[in-house]
């Protein structure tokens, strides 16, 4: 599928693109499943409230007829309360079976839609505005073409399937002339009720076969093409020459704080190789030691190059410069839990720094 610039959408869609189609109030829904839906709700409702409704319209024809026999339907007042009479006999049950369907319509679109709420979909946009757009769309060849197949077949499967039950009974109709009332009443409702489940069948199935017909459809509009694909990769992770740039500078501020930071640590507890943490503690200043800065691998080489050229202790303890690399922001405290075995390191530093006169050391713990 191909879009209006002729290039092919080959690219599956990005989590960026689904939810921004989300967002648009475009996903796959078919019309079809909520009409079926509607329908088969009104033979479930037809079966609760049927016999009210029937009842009702028995009993307001009953009414029409004997005001018409007592002439009192000789002006206009009293169509009005022929109406009147209408809405308050047969509107109950009929409500009913409106609400019923009405329910089933919205639970059909919101199974379709996941229970979307698209607010942007409300937003008037120029093009929607436009008539000329909206008649190019109902009218585009293609689509015109397929709503009037699609209709065709509906209106073929719905009618074959009247004509098959009609044409059974065609003896059982003819005699309904000479039928009693309450005989003629119960065939017709009984072969009206077979038409109506015979067509909400084919209905279900054909609504089915639509939805699967705008899935697939709404899964190749919302495929990508190489450049919509290559676009959205650099909105999500920037063009590859920023996305370097951005990660220069981010090492250079990293190397700039080590610079500035290594310096003033009491120690640097190394892996050895690894790992390497900087560790700052000022009696009476800082209320428990604290990380100025760590690194592994190039940026533990780094600080331990710093360390050695400004004087700084390096002590080599795999699992506490382990602990403190992964457990440890920069600029943040020493937890509690850590507390003794920090200080074990910080009192031998101190130790030797003031037995040799604070030269560099390297210590083992």
């Amino acid at each position: 599928m191909a879009d209006e610039s002729g290039e092919e959408k080959t690219y599956d869609p990005s989590q960026k693109r689904i939810d921004q189609f989300r967002r648009e109030g475009r996903v796959c829904q078919s019309k079809d499943v909520g009409s079926a839906a509607q329908l088969f709700m009104a033979l479930v409702a037809f079966g609760m409230l049927g016999q009210d409704l029937i009842d009702a319209v028995i009993a307001h024809t009953r009414w029409t007829i004997e005001q018409m026999a007592a002439n009192r339907l000789n002006d206009i007042p009293a169509l009005g309360t022929v109406l009147f009479h209408a809405v308050d006999t047969i509107g109950p049950p009929m409500l009913g079976i409106c609400c019923l369907m009405g329910v089933a319509g919205v639970a059909a679109g919101l199974a379709q839609t996941q229970f979307l709420w698209a607010p942007e979909a409300l937003i008037p946009k120029p093009e929607k505005l436009n008539p000329f757009t909206k008649l190019g769309q109902v009218f585009h060849p293609k689509k015109l073409g397929m709503n009037i197949t699609l209709a065709f077949l509906k209106l073929m499967a719905s009618g074959t399937v009247i004509v098959m039950l009609i044409g059974g009974d065609m003896m059982t109709f003819s005699s309904l002339a000479i039928a009693p009332l309450s005989t003629a009443e119960l065939i017709v409702r009984d072969r009206m009720w077979s038409m109506l489940v015979a067509t909400s069948v084919v209905l279900g199935i054909l609504a089915a076969a639509d939805y699967l017909w705008q899935r697939n459809q709404h899964n190749e509009q919302i495929k990508m093409t190489r450049d919509e694909f290559r676009r959205d990769i650099e909105e999500q992770e920037g063009k590859p020459m920023f996305k370097q740039r951005r990660r220069q500078m981010h090492r250079d501020l990293t190397m700039n704080r080590i610079m500035a930071e290594v310096p003033t640590a009491d120690v640097i507890v190394t892996n050895p190789t690894h790992f390497a943490v900087a560790l700052r503690y000022r009696p009476g200043e800082d209320k428990a030691p604290i990380v100025v800065a760590k690194g592994m691998d190039n940026l533990a080489l780094h600080i331990r190059t710093v360390a050695r050229r400004h004087s700084v202790p390096i002590v080599e303890n795999r699992p506490v410069a382990r602990a403190l690399y992964k457990r440890v922001k920069v600029g943040k405290q020493v937890p509690a839990a850590m507390f003794q075995q920090v200080a074990r390191i910080l009192a031998e530093v101190f130790r030797r720094r003031s037995k040799r006169g604070g030269g560099p050391a390297r210590v083992h713990v």
